[in-house]
């Protein structure tokens, strides 16, 4: 499990994340408390202190699942299209990458509880205006 300081999110991106989570609790609590708990827990950082690594809003991530590897574009939800590689930071696994870096353990939790082991095999950051 990551200890706060495993978890960076730029600080302006945290404002808006927070503001969609928080709205988003008011009509599904359930899909929203993973996303707030992953923001409750992070480490905020200044745009000037992001590593080049960091999975942020816009982040292209190369991830493993075992031998399976995978690249999909963290999005805010309207822009998300599976079928693109466009994964909304409010699923399961956009709160997984979420906030880690490249090189980073993660474990994907599945809305019925499954987990799947992921490792962060490379990012490639797009900053996205907040």
């Amino acid at each position: 499990m990551a200890r706060k300081n495993d978890v960076l999110i730029v600080e302006t991106e945290f404002k808006r994340l927070m503001g969609m989570a928080e709205a988003m609790e008011q009509r599904n609590p359930v899909e929203a408390e993973p996303l707030l708990a992953k923001l409750d827990s992070a480490l905020i950082v200044s745009e000037a202190k992001t590593p080049d690594d960091l999975v942020r809003m816009g982040s292209s991530v190369v991830y493993s699942a075992g031998n399976d590897e995978k690249t999909v574009t963290i999005v805010f939800p309207a822009d998300a299209d599976i079928d693109a590689g466009r994964v909304a930071v409010t699923s399961p696994l956009g709160v997984a990458l979420l906030g880690r870096r490249a090189g980073s353990d993660v474990m994907l939790r599945a809305r019925d509880g499954k987990e799947t082991p992921l490792k962060i095999v490379d990012v490639k950051s797009v900053a996205v205006v907040a």
